[in-house]
């Protein structure tokens, strides 16, 4: 396959120079990391890229999340273990140990301080939990855990992974509504994120026109499963010029007490 006057090698090998350790084409733990949604829009962005061009040096944040310094671990079973107030559980302990890089910005985490931020529970039962816990110089390091069979992903980075308050008009760097949405569980959509101050829900508009509200913490924090199945995926071969296409779309409305409208966004379905 050629891209423009790009040979298939060219681009095997600047998707290794810019994903570096997350190789996608690599023998590793790696090596499905663009078997996701987030994984093939962030090969779509490089494949439609100059090979040639001189590196940049990527930004900490992006518009929806922080931008982690590693990529994203999907972990198997580590262990349950009590979850009763006080307890930070087992299997949240274990999944920090493996984060844990002395090569990192983070390096070793404290996880006598883990927290869990917030939770959400499915009609079926299902529970998924996120926990943070903090690193070395201000970074740290999250854990999106579901409770039964303790399976999650991890996510780490400098200067911190949760998304920081903002209120609007703040600038690109730190906007107001950050959130993410796509498969909170297997084949369950579900929303997580932080709202700007003053926002009492998330007003959420789905592709197909249904719509759903979501309750906002006093602290910004929300997550909820949205009674929804995940819709069609992209059925592209080659990574279009705009990296959404195809990808199930929700708007969200941060709106206040009174129902007045503060922000909105488009948010595209992502991985967790």
């Amino acid at each position: 396959m050629r891209h423009g006057n790009t040979s298939a090698e060219d681009t095997v090998a600047h998707v290794r120079q810019v994903m570096g350790q997350a190789d996608p084409v690599g023998r590793d733990e790696f090596a499905d990391a663009a078997g996701d949604a987030q994984g093939r829009r962030a090969l779509a962005r490089i494949m439609v890229s100059d090979p040639a061009a001189p590196a940049r040096t990527s930004s900490r944040r992006r518009r929806r999340w922080t931008i982690v310094l590693a990529a994203t671990l999907t972990l198997g079973t580590l262990g349950a273990g009590a979850d009763a107030a006080g307890v930070i559980p087992t299997g949240v302990t274990n999944a920090f140990r493996k984060a844990q890089d002395p090569n990192s910005d983070w390096s070793r985490l404290d996880m006598s301080k883990a927290t869990k931020v917030i939770e959400a529970r499915d009609r079926h039962g299902t529970v998924v939990q996120l926990w943070v816990a903090p690193g070395a110089n201000g970074s740290e390091c999250t854990y999106l855990r579901t409770v039964d069979g303790e399976d999650g992903s991890l996510e780490c980075g400098e200067g911190g992974v949760l998304p920081k308050r903002a209120r609007p008009g703040s600038g690109p760097e730190n906007p107001p509504l950050q959130a993410r949405f796509g498969e909170l569980a297997e084949n369950e959509m579900g929303l997580l994120g932080r709202a700007p101050v003053s926002t009492t829900a998330i007003r959420v508009t789905l592709q197909d026109g249904q719509q759903r509200v979501v309750p906002v913490r006093p602290d910004g924090f929300f997550m909820a499963f949205l009674d929804h199945k995940p819709g069609p995926r992209p059925t592209w071969t080659e990574p279009p010029a705009n990296p959404h296409e195809g990808f199930e779309h929700a708007d969200l409305a941060a709106v206040d007490a009174r129902g007045h409208v503060i922000v909105t966004i488009r948010e595209y379905a992502s991985s967790f």
